[in-house]
């Protein structure tokens, strides 16, 4: 087995995807991943690797082993990326690297659900705390609030 398959396959398993969807994201039919790791693709482009790197969330030099991966998501906590939404849906997941990826996403699901609006969602600010805050609240048990319980 060859250092690409090895690694996509690794990658596959660390963030939870299978073949056929990691290819769909690449923006390649369903099966370029398989015929990767099964040797049916001998050796596939320069193009087909790079189109895999955003769906599995590492660099080109990772999969093609010019690189050792550091960490198990080699992109930054903050970096800039794009989910998409559809509106009325279940709260985006997926985090796209670039722009044109959450693009031909939000385009192929709302091919896939007819009469859904996806949106592409850019995420500008994040905030974080260093210290954990604890907040006393109190109630009061014996109020009428309507509530049986």
């Amino acid at each position: 087995m060859s250092t690409l398959s090895e690694r996509i396959i690794f990658r596959l398993e660390q963030i939870g995807k299978t073949p056929a969807r990691a290819s769909s994201e690449a923006g390649l039919g369903n099966t370029a991943i398989r015929d990767i790791i099964t040797g049916k693709s001998k050796a596939p482009t320069l193009a087909t690797i790079e189109a895999l790197c955003e769906p599995l969330e590492c660099s080109l030099g990772y999969l093609v082993g010019v690189e050792e991966q550091t960490k198990a998501n080699e992109h930054p906590p903050l970096a800039k990326f794009w989910m998409v939404h559809g509106i009325n849906q279940r709260p985006p997941a997926y985090k796209h690297w670039t722009f044109e990826s959450a693009e031909r996403e939000a385009r192929r699901l709302s091919v896939a659900h007819p009469g859904v609006v996806f949106v592409v969602l850019e995420a500008v600010t994040a905030f974080a705390s260093e210290t954990p805050r604890t907040v006393e609240i109190s109630v009061d048990v014996n109020a009428d609030d309507g509530i049986p319980f």
